[in-house]
């Protein structure tokens, strides 16, 4: 007892440590989630994804409960030890965010069984999860191993290429209901299966791009 009230362990230097787990914990979610829609049919087991979806959610959920449960402890500390602890509090908001966007994204895919993703995917939606998942890499880097904070990649625009393929679809099937076709046609599928991921990659996006901003005010 008498060791700590010399040398306390602030709560403000353990969150880094902590953040870093929490950003790791919501990538290898997110990883897994868009991993269903780039394998689409080809992945080899329904039930090995469905595992592996419920394991990395919860210990997504986990590592987001111990952060906020940090950053409560972070808020009993004394003004000059704690800091400004908005960015803390804007990255903690956003996390859930993105664990949010990423639960939506699993639970359509999952509905949809192997018929979004394979040979009919987007591309520009691979590109658009590699950028993501470096970009919550480099956060944790930054947090926890005082790596450089790199810019944020043109997120927003590889979105935006995505949303242009929606926009095309909705369209495309506007013109169908016009000439009087009421049955199920394969652009009507692409919408109801296509427009779900890039509503939710539209939310993984911002989440993203909030953190990056958060972070760079904490360093």
């Amino acid at each position: 007892m008498g060791s700590y009230l010399l040398f306390p362990s602030w709560e403000r230097q353990q969150l880094p440590a902590q953040l870093e787990q929490t950003i790791r914990a919501n990538l290898a979610y997110f990883q897994a989630a868009i991993a269903q829609y780039l394998e689409g049919e080809d992945r080899a087991s329904e039930q090995v994804f469905e595992s592996t979806i419920h394991r990395l959610r919860h210990q997504a959920a986990l590592e987001n409960a111990n952060a906020e449960a940090s950053a409560q402890r972070l808020f009993s500390e004394p003004r000059h030890i704690r800091g400004d602890i908005e960015p803390m509090m804007t990255l903690m908001l956003y996390v859930r965010s993105l664990f949010s966007a990423v639960t939506a994204l699993a639970e359509h895919l999952k509905g949809v069984g192997g018929r979004v993703g394979g040979a009919d995917r987007f591309v520009e939606i691979e590109q658009l999860s590699e950028a993501i998942a470096k970009v919550l890499n480099n956060l944790a880097d930054a947090l926890n191993q005082e790596q450089p904070l790199q810019p944020l990649p043109p997120l927003a625009e590889d979105l935006a290429m995505i949303c242009d393929r929606i926009e095309q679809l909705h369209s495309t099937r506007l013109s169908e209901v016009t000439a009087h076709s009421t049955y199920t046609t394969p652009t009507l599928q692409a919408v109801r299966q296509q427009t779900p991921v890039a509503t939710s990659l539209s939310r993984i996006v911002r989440a993203v791009t909030v953190m990056h901003s958060a972070v760079g005010r904490l360093r």
